[in-house]
């Protein structure tokens, strides 16, 4: 038996038929499971206690999952809930695209000159859930204290893919009414359900080395199958199914240039 005994992929988003709750667009429970032999030596980085919230950080040599078994370095587990954000076993390049809600693929750093740990375990808990705090401002900014880091954005305009209908009487075949919207990932595909081609895009850019928006200005819901692969001629093959195909375009994104603070 080879030593990668499960791969799991899963992400799912619950949204209206409007509204898409984003969710981090990095693999989230991608498990390695190995024989690694190391202890965790869980080292506390930062800690802020305040009345509002406690915030702590710690540094990690090796992983270990929920029950103890020894992981390695793949593997992370990431949960967000009323007042609570857990991450465990990311990086910090994963952990700053958690808390930013984009992709590693937009964050530009030299760690290794950070003197960052490998792996990284964050904690935040919000005491007050009646006070109206932002939790993504205030994770990003205790990180950037916990680590002494900036972070400057940057608007580029890089060479990607829209998603395109190429044929809107193939695509309407595939039009839902459905209101809850899902995403799953099942057999090297991404399957999309009750979402329009915005969400989709920006969800499978999350998954793909390429670059993809759509620009679209359907507010239409469709339920289609996408293969993760990075070959465009590919996907374009498997795409055409559903009257849609990736056209190379020009496109703006955000970048996060994390820095050393002055």
């Amino acid at each position: 038996m080879k030593n990668v005994i499960q791969i799991l992929k899963f992400w799912l988003i619950s949204i209206n038929s409007l509204q898409l709750i984003r969710v981090t667009a990095f693999v989230i429970g991608l498990s390695f499971v190995t024989n690694c032999s190391t202890k965790e030596n869980r080292k506390l980085l930062f800690q802020k206690d305040t009345k509002e919230y406690k915030f702590s950080l710690y540094g990690v040599d090796k992983k270990y999952d929920e029950n103890g078994k020894s992981q390695c370095s793949n593997y992370s587990r990431t949960s967000w809930k009323s007042g609570l954000y857990s991450s465990y076993g990311l990086d910090v390049k994963g952990l700053l695209a958690s808390i930013l809600h984009t992709n590693v693929k937009y964050i530009d750093a030299d760690f290794d000159s950070l003197d960052i740990p490998k792996y990284l375990v964050l904690d935040y808990h919000n005491y007050s859930k009646s006070l109206d705090v932002d939790t993504d401002t205030m994770l990003i900014n205790c990180l950037y204290e916990a680590l002494d880091i900036k972070i400057q954005k940057e608007n580029r305009k890089i060479n990607g893919y829209d998603l395109s209908i190429l044929d809107s009487n193939v695509l309407s075949s595939y039009q839902t009414n459905d209101s809850l919207a899902k995403v799953s990932y099942k057999g090297n595909k991404m399957h999309f359900e009750a979402m329009n081609l915005i969400n989709i895009a920006q969800s499978y850019d999350g998954f793909s080395d390429n670059y993809i928006v759509s620009k679209s200005d359907l507010i239409n819901t469709y339920n289609i199958e996408i293969p993760l692969n990075t070959d465009i001629e590919e996907l374009n093959k498997s795409l055409s199914v559903f009257g849609l195909g990736l056209v190379s375009t020009t496109i703006n994104k955000e970048f996060y240039k994390i820095m050393k603070r002055d």
